[in-house]
């Protein structure tokens, strides 16, 4: 048998429908995007191993889930099972004087009011037990039988008047009498803690009826009261108006005394209801001192939910996913790799029992002493530390990794470099995206010291790498565009000046050579046809081509074939030449993304 509890929300498997259509769009948009930030050629190499078969797997797995968490909801159920209500607590009846009297106003709103909030305040506080409501006047009926259902209690206690007893006058005995009687219908377990409370104001009880309050105490009944109103006294007023009924009205006053013998006969306690809202506690407090018993309802049929296993399901098709590799085998070790990710938990359970080598343990002792020495910014013990477990375990990555990190950080360079090219060899996972992340710090800063463009291919192919194993480095992005940016600029700086080193050579051949800033010869000063020392003769022409200036050199190439130049002038020009080389040399001072934020040490 199998049935589903709540079948309306199959309605959102229609809504999976559009999931593949938008997963296109959304393949779409990323390829156009990633196409508009770095070009289609480098688009196309950084998506080369990505594998679109294993995409939509993990999509499936993604859809699949889905599917299960909307039949975890739908709440399918296959057979039935028996089962016991197992209850534990007592049986209570609620009597309430619904006379004419109970609509005297000395108690705020009405006396018939002031005891319909002390009924609620008992019921909110009586959940686990089983209560019932039985009006009485001149006569009593059971308007509800015990129920542990509290909403549909209040609804009927808060519909209580005094018209709905025909019988005019106040029968304690008659509701005593139907109080035993419903217990004998309803109760479920003839041992179970049986109370009666009375509310009302005890006027017109004549006397007490002794035959129904000797089978109630036989039969275990505990009676408590509560009394409602003033022993004052008001006129009894009439329901339409509030007034009295008439001048010479009698006067309706609240008996504590029969409420008292009517509490100590029954074993239970007279309580005076006032306007302040803390009489009751004290009755549910005296309830809850009796003894409660175990009770049982009729063994019933229910059936088996299984939208647990729909939630397990899942579970499972995520969590794959999750562990589900993007990318394209990389030969026989990527192929196995999953399969060996899991073995190995096995495997490091094992290793971590087994015995460790004193090289293993003595870098791995380093290592800490090392990073601890490198959050107390002491560098040159961290980069001691480091390369002391580097040299214990050459093939280990992270002391290698955490070495350059220490020379990085000390602004050496080469040396940082030459040892994140060392943990490349070894590092996988997380550490060696953070290697190749470094190596392409390394490499950037290099080539601009080094004034080697070289370096700078090797940087922007290191955080291409970077993106490969994440997409989403914008670090590593940003610092791609600025170095693919710099290397254009620099192709472009260049041609440029091949093409003015080809114009300058035809002049020569043409006006037989000019005189260059810092080479020539000043008439004025009648000085020797000799010429300059090497360093100043090749700094001027060195700084020209760096700035990547053109206009200048061809001004000064004219001014010198016009006119002879002075020493002073010279001089000047030198100057004038070098600041522009110092305001080039800021200029393309390396920006690359957060520099001083390079990716640091690991554990």
């Amino acid at each position: 048998m199998f049935r589903l509890a709540e079948p309306q929300w199959l309605w959102l498997l229609t809504a999976l429908l559009g999931f593949p259509p938008v997963w296109w769009w959304l393949d779409l948009w990323a390829q156009a995007r990633l196409r508009s930030f770095v070009g289609s050629r480098l688009a196309a190499g950084l998506t080369a191993e990505n594998s679109t078969h294993k995409k939509w797997i993990g999509r499936i797995c993604v859809l699949l889930a889905v599917i299960f968490l909307i039949l975890g909801l739908a709440r399918p159920q296959a057979g039935l099972r028996g089962v016991r209500d197992e209850w534990r607590g007592a049986e209570i009846e609620l009597l309430v004087d619904t006379s004419r009297s109970m609509l005297a106003q000395d108690v705020f709103p009405t006396r018939l009011g002031r005891a319909k909030q002390a009924m609620h305040y008992l019921v909110d506080h009586w959940e686990e037990q089983r209560v019932g409501l039985i009006p009485y006047a001149g006569t009593a009926f059971e308007v509800c039988p015990l129920t542990e259902d509290t909403g549909a209690l209040k609804l009927l206690i808060d519909a209580l008047d005094t018209e709905q007893l025909p019988v005019p006058g106040t029968d304690i005995g008659a509701a005593l009498t139907e109080a035993l009687q419903a217990f004998a219908r309803t109760s479920r377990n003839s041992r179970a803690q049986r109370i009666c409370v009375v509310v009302g104001d005890g006027e017109s009880f004549g006397n007490l009826p002794k035959e129904a309050l000797a089978k109630a105490v036989n039969e275990g009944l505990h009676i408590y009261t509560l009394g409602v109103g003033t022993t004052q006294g008001v006129p009894v007023p009439s329901k339409n108006t509030g007034e009295p009924i008439a001048p010479n009205a009698p006067r309706t006053r609240l008996n504590e005394k029969k409420l008292g013998e009517l509490a100590a006969l029954g074993q239970g306690l007279f309580v005076h209801l006032t306007g302040q809202g803390q009489e009751e506690e004290v009755v549910v407090k005296e309830i809850d001192r009796l003894e409660k018993v175990q009770q049982y309802s009729n063994r019933l049929l229910v059936w088996n939910d299984l939208y647990p296993f729909c939630a397990v399901a899942a579970l499972g098709l995520l969590l794959w996913d999750s562990l589900l590799s993007r990318r394209k085998p990389r030969g026989k070790r990527e192929v196995h790799r999953k399969r060996r990710a899991f073995v190995g938990l096995f495997l490091l359970a094992i290793s971590s029992l087994s015995w460790v080598s004193p090289a293993q343990a003595g870098s791995r002792e380093r290592i800490g002493e090392g990073l601890s020495a490198f959050q107390q910014r002491r560098w040159a013990d961290a980069e001691k530390c480091f390369k002391q477990a580097a040299q214990k375990n050459p093939e280990d990555p992270l002391a290698t990794y955490n070495y350059g990190c220490s020379l990085l950080v000390q602004k050496k360079f080469p040396e940082a470099y030459t040892a994140f090219v060392q943990a490349k060899a070894h590092a996988e996972g997380v550490l060696e995206q953070d290697v190749w992340y470094n190596v392409g710090y390394t490499a950037y800063y290099l080539g601009w010291r080094q004034g080697d463009p070289a370096r700078w291919v090797e940087a922007a192919e290191a955080f291409q790498q970077v993106l490969l194993w994440n997409a989403g480095d914008d670090d590593a992005g940003y610092n791609l565009e600025l170095i693919l940016r710099q290397i254009e600029k620099y192709t472009k700086q260049t041609t440029q000046r091949q093409t003015q080193s080809q114009g300058g050579k035809q002049g020569d051949r043409e006006g037989g050579g000019a005189n260059l800033p810092g080479s020539d010869r000043s008439p004025s000063e009648g000085k020797s046809n000799e010429k300059a020392p090497p360093s100043e003769q090749n700094s001027e022409s060195n700084q020209r081509q760096k700035s990547g200036d053109k206009s200048s050199v061809s001004e000064d190439q004219k001014g010198n074939k016009q006119k002879g130049m002075s020493k002073q002038d010279a001089l000047r020009t030198l100057r004038s030449l070098e600041n522009e080389e110092q305001d080039m040399r800021r200029n393309q001072q390396p920006n690359l993304q957060d520099e001083n934020l390079y990716h640091g040490p690991d554990w």
